[in-house]
């Protein structure tokens, strides 16, 4: 078992790793990934829904989620933001998507 201090710089290490500096920090780091993974969206969004860097809501319109169904799409979401789902530093993550046909 971690003792406290173990622990602190565990989530230090993590933290750098990421490279998060903050909660706008998360914002764009998410960004970049959806960015990375829908290059031709028509839209996209991330927003930290309570201002704490870990609930959040993502918008994605692309033409690579025509003709997919919603759990498809979702998973094109949820397989681009894998990092920060595993890592835990998305607590909580909503997902609003469309093709743009």
């Amino acid at each position: 078992m971690l003792e406290n201090a173990d622990r602190a710089r565990a989530c230090q290490i993590e933290t750098v790793t990421w490279g998060v500096g903050g909660y706008a920090d998360s914002v764009e780091r998410l960004e970049e990934l959806l960015r990375a993974a829908f290059p031709d969206a028509t839209e996209l969004s991330v927003v930290d829904r309570t201002g704490t860097g870990d609930h959040f809501h993502v918008t994605v319109a692309s033409p690579r989620l025509d003709g997919l169904s919603l759990v498809d799409q979702h998973r094109l979401v949820h397989d681009a933001l894998g990092p920060p789902l595993h890592d835990g530093t998305i607590h909580e993550l909503r997902i609003t998507t469309k093709g743009v046909r």
